[in-house]
């Protein structure tokens, strides 16, 4: 008698999948919104935002933080 063999179905993600694809649509929503934040605090130099905006895109996870952080500790006008 053969030994019962189950197949893995390629076309169902594996659990490692799932969470490989929530991390970067976590990571791609964070650098958003970090982007959008920088550029929406208006006492920030160009330069500055330029800075944070490449940071946030160079490095992942810490760069969008770093940035949320700083635009929200700016002051902003309504």
């Amino acid at each position: 008698m053969m030994p019962h063999v189950f197949a893995v179905n390629p076309l169902v993600p594996t659990g490692t999948d799932v969470l490989l694809i929530l991390g970067a649509l976590v990571h791609i929503v964070l650098a958003l919104w970090a982007v959008l934040g920088v550029l929406r605090a208006q006492q920030l130099t160009f330069g500055t935002q330029l800075a944070y905006i490449v940071l946030t895109l160079v490095v992942p996870l810490v760069g969008p933080l770093l940035a949320l952080a700083v635009s929200r500790r700016t002051p902003q006008s309504a």
